[in-house]
């Protein structure tokens, strides 16, 4: 004959409701494996989360932008008018972003900042001459921030949209017709590829930072 004995410590505790404990953690499981991870907190620790989450990166981006046009003014004079658009146009964003934040206009606080550095990338990619110019690679890191800030789906429909976008190009190039590319330096280019490995970086470092403190703050109030 078989026993089951269950340890309960500061309480009395029923088959039913160790049932119940374990039907509600297996959902939130299989939830977080449908790529929803926000679903294990409350509705408020998911809205604090987001919020904490553009909050980090809209002043991230602000300083490096900040960065980006001191260390072209200082050393990469073929980036200065680039450097002076992008960043200045940047810092102008993200203080309109975390203005949106602080009224909770979450969402589209997200749309906007993705929204941005998506049209960022592009033009940038266009007026240099296309994929050959090093700030194509700001793709990548337009596609992280827009799958983790606004769901996968976005996520997918930015992918999308960017191939579209590179056929176009490939067309327009086919028929001669997009400007002629500029010629960076090594050294500029490789300032460029940083300034986006570094922000790939800090997108990586925002997440974990501000998903240990959701986890804390739930785990606090319980």
């Amino acid at each position: 004959m078989w026993h089951i004995s269950v340890m309960v410590v500061g309480g009395m505790c029923t088959p039913a409701a160790v049932i119940g404990k374990i039907t509600v953690k297996s959902s939130a499981l299989f939830s977080f494996m449908k790529n929803d991870p926000f679903v294990l907190f409350p509705r408020e620790s998911e809205k604090s989360l987001s919020g904490d989450l553009l909050r980090s990166l809209a002043v991230g981006l602000l300083v490096m932008s900040a960065g980006f046009i001191l260390f072209a003014l200082l050393f990469f004079n073929e980036l200065i008018l680039r450097a002076l658009i992008v960043g200045g146009s940047s810092s102008i964003v993200c203080i309109g972003i975390l203005w949106f934040i602080r009224k909770q206009n979450l969402r589209l606080a997200g749309i906007i900042l993705v929204g941005f550095l998506w049209l960022v990338v592009s033009f940038g990619s266009y007026s240099a001459g296309g994929m050959e110019a090093p700030i194509f690679f700001g793709y990548a890191a337009v596609i992280l921030i827009g799958a983790l800030l606004l769901g996968n789906r976005i996520g997918l429909f930015i992918v999308l949209t960017t191939i579209g976008f590179w056929g176009i190009m490939t067309y327009v190039d086919a028929n001669l017709s997009l400007p002629e590319p500029i010629n960076y330096s090594a050294a500029a280019r490789l300032f460029i590829y940083a300034f986006f490995f570094f922000v790939i970086i800090l997108l990586q470092r925002t997440a974990v930072n501000t998903t240990k403190n959701a986890i804390s703050r739930v785990h606090t109030s319980e």
